[in-house]
């Protein structure tokens, strides 16, 4: 019986450690992650969240003369933010960086999942060095 494991392995050795090696690897990152990963994914795969927050901080004045015309943001600012859920997954705070035509800024948004709909409670532009918030919606 030892024979035909030994074989096996002979046999299969280039599919099964690489094979093993990725296993062990996403066993790894998940362990240290969490449910960080699933967080961030439902954001991006729901980016109309994000997307209409910046449509409200692009109609607001103060926003526009101090940041300009945000750009929507790819899914590369929404895995660099942060997303953290409470409330049984009804509530959802959000943090990432977005792109302004004159500067760079923080937009921070808080929501409920209210009828189907998220509903903004909060959502403001910060800047980090100056520590200057520009309430969009309060």
């Amino acid at each position: 019986m030892t024979a035909k494991t030994t074989q096996w392995i002979k046999r299969n050795y280039k599919w099964a450690l690489p094979v093993g090696f990725a296993l062990l690897l996403l066993t790894f990152f998940f362990s240290m992650t969490g449910d960080a990963t699933l967080r961030v994914g439902s954001i991006v795969a729901n980016p109309s969240l994000i997307n209409d927050a910046i449509e409200k901080a692009n109609s607001n004045d103060a926003v526009i003369a101090e940041y300009g015309k945000i750009s929507p943001t790819n899914s590369l600012a929404i895995i660099e933010g942060e997303v953290i859920y409470s409330n049984n997954n009804q509530m959802v705070d959000i943090s990432l960086w977005v792109q302004g035509s004159k500067r760079r800024g923080k937009l921070d948004l808080t929501a409920v999942y209210k009828n189907d709909i998220w509903q903004y409670r909060m959502i403001r532009m910060r800047d980090k060095k100056t520590r200057e918030l520009l309430m969009v919606l309060e």
